[in-house]
């Protein structure tokens, strides 16, 4: 059997799901689109948080999708090309017995500020023919568009939602309209070497997306795309550590806001209900993925100041002077209004329901968010970045804000959905907080203006007794999960700890932490592979709903696998870093993609795709090895 012929059968006529491991990512820092092996853009929203025109990926063809792709082919290889665009260009080669077709694909931004879609097919050898389908949807797939056509040099197709508003425009040729689809449209036809097809679908612009707001988006395409190779820094690692920039790069807009993914309900456990929609910008992964950026200007591969101030400006924009109200994560446009609901109409990938959008966490208080929002503004200020007055006092009201919250439990970096606790991660950032405001204002005496640091120094000491009395474990001689609760456990979190500078890697009482880690976080369920699970979703062992709140279990979470490896650096124990970088690395796709988790039982990624947290892990762990040999010479 023709295994690529049978992918296109099995995905894309019978409706099974693709593998994430063939999808690839499109992005014009504005939105995000999945495109797959088999020539199929799967995702798309308009608006990146929006509603999907394209969502395939979580139902089947008939949810909208848009497939360019050759009869009876034989081989497929693609990869991104090397140019000079400001927006990845991923190439396709398609191989038939009879000939051989590239297709391009890009999504750019036009003049007018609105993102366009740009697909170019060219027969480079005999002769091919070609499958061309498209499906445009609105509302997720529930319901197909309006549509006109105009003739003009070009055929011209123009699309419209509910409320007769235009939604998108198709330029290039069309196929047959499908009778019994009002939107559908399928052909075939030949092309002979040298022979060309272009198409674009330009997404209607909003109100807002003016002409110089399109000039920022392509300022900031450009001035991120600087990349280069690590000049041998990752050895063997080299493509992976360049295409975790690019993901990164990918997910963060021309407005300062981060998207933790491009994705909503991609199944953390296949066949469950852990289906989360990451569409949105979380304070920490987004603080994170500067941070991760600015290690990787610090390897050549890109220059990240940019994107640096663009967050922090967005930051201080949608917190603005309420960080009483602050939340945990927004829209990329500010908004807290992220009500979850549930998509009934769709399947769910690999039939894993239910289908959410809206993210009902952004109701949470998460004790850490202030802390790593404060080194990482610390980290901008080690980059050069000089602060604004509007940066320092958000700052300062941050950490006023941790003060009125002092006494909170809460739900943990893992937005447990069941009962609050004191998570020791989360007090260890709010010492980190303190920490880092009390570290600037020593370090520049000018921030210490109208701050109140004698109470950030109370707080400092008060965090340390408090978590090295009840954040500690003296059976064991180990940091724990909560301050309270039974069973008494580690969770994955504490590997962050060294990272804030609360403890030295190679303190005892991390090591035995570690240690502990390895022994209760492994084979939780079933052979795990020697990767860690972020926490046991069943610490009683009763079958009873986990401490997450959540039936069911999840894979393996590879950041936290990378926490290891930087963990196991920073300690001085090298190889058994390589060893664990060599394993994580082998997971990623042919494109160098990560998900959230690895399933190890059955060898695929799983969760939203591609995972920014994923790829902050790479870039930090390979610069914590490097980082540690350097030393050891």
């Amino acid at each position: 059997m023709n295994p690529v012929l049978d992918g296109v059968a099995r995905y894309y006529e019978q409706g099974e799901s693709v593998p994430l491991e063939d999808y690839g990512l499109l992005s014009n820092h504005r939105t995000v689109a999945l495109c797959s092996r088999y020539g199929s853009i799967d995702w798309l929203c308009p608006q990146v948080d929006g509603e999907a025109i394209f969502a395939a990926l979580v139902g089947t063809s008939n949810h909208g999708c848009w497939r360019v792709s050759l009869s009876e082919p034989t081989a497929i290889q693609w990869e991104y090309e090397k140019t000079n665009s400001p927006y990845p260009v991923l190439r396709t080669t398609w191989t038939t017995e009879t000939g051989v077709a590239v297709l391009r694909d890009t999504l750019a931004v036009a003049e007018t500020g609105a993102s366009i879609i740009i697909r170019e097919l060219v027969c480079v050898e005999g002769d091919v023919t070609v499958q061309h389908d498209l499906r445009p949807r609105i509302n997720y797939g529930l319901q197909c568009p309006a549509w006109q056509r105009h003739e003009n040099e070009l055929d011209v197709y123009e699309f419209f939602n509910e409320d007769g508003i235009l939604e998108s425009t198709f330029f290039g040729r069309l196929p047959t309209l499908v009778s019994d689809i009002a939107s559908d449209f399928y052909e075939e036809f030949s092309l002979s070497s040298g022979d060309e097809q272009r198409w674009e679908l330009v997404l209607t612009a909003t109100e807002s997306d003016n002409k110089k707001l399109a000039a920022t988006f392509v300022e900031a395409a450009t001035d991120v795309s600087a990349s280069s190779t690590a000049s041998g820094m990752a050895g063997k690692w080299e493509i992976l550590l360049n295409q975790s920039v690019t993901a990164l790069k990918a997910l963060c807009l021309a407005n300062g806001a981060v998207l933790a993914a491009p994705t909503a309900s991609l199944p953390e456990d296949f066949g469950g209900e852990r289906n989360w929609d990451y569409r949105y910008c979380w304070l920490r992964d987004s603080a994170f993925s500067i941070e991760a950026l600015l290690i990787a200007q610090s390897m050549g591969l890109v220059d990240a100041t940019g994107y640096a101030r663009r967050w922090r400006d967005w930051l201080c924009a949608v917190i603005g002077e309420d960080v009483d109200k602050l939340r945990i994560m927004y829209g990329v446009r500010g908004e807290t209004n992220l009500d979850e609901r549930i998509l009934a109409h769709l399947p769910g990938y690999e039939r894993s329901l239910p289908v959410r959008i809206g993210n009902g966490a952004v109701e949470q208080y998460q004790a850490d968010v202030v802390g790593e929002l404060m080194l990482v503004l610390a980290k901008l200020r080690e980059y050069g970045i000089e602060e604004t007055p509007h940066s320092w006092r958000l700052q300062k009201k941050l950490l006023d804000y941790c003060d009125a919250n002092f006494e909170r439990r809460d739900h943990g970096i893992w937005e447990m959905r069941g009962e609050l606790h004191y998570f020791t991660h989360g007090r260890v950032m709010m010492w980190a907080a303190f920490n880092a405001g009390i570290t600037a204002v020593e370090t520049y005496p000018e921030l210490a203006e109208d701050a109140d640091v004698a109470m950030w120094r109370r707080r400092r000491i008060e965090l340390r007794e408090e978590i090295i009395s009840r954040g500690f474990d003296e059976k064991t001689g180990t940091f724990l999960q909560t301050y309270e609760g039974q069973p008494r456990s580690v969770d994955a979190s504490l590997l962050q700890i060294p990272q804030t500078g609360f403890i030295d890697a190679s303190d005892l009482l991390m090591q035995r932490t570690v240690t502990a880690i390895e022994q209760n976080l492994k084979d939780i369920h079933g052979d795990s592979h020697g990767l860690i699970y972020r926490y046991r979703t069943d610490p009683t062992g009763t079958g009873n709903l986990a401490m997450d709140g959540l039936s069911g279990h999840e894979y393996p979470f590879l950041i936290c696998n990378f926490w290891l490896v930087e963990q196991y650096a920073a300690a001085g124990r090298i190889e058994d870093a390589e060893k664990l970088m060599d394993q994580l690395a082998s997971y990623a796709t042919d494109l160098g993609f990560l998900a959230e988790e690895y399933d190890p039982e059955h060898g695929r990624l799983a969760g939203n795709y591609p995972q920014a947290f994923s790829h902050i892990g790479v870039i930090r762990a390979i610069a914590a090895i490097n980082k540690a040999k350097t030393m050891k010479k």
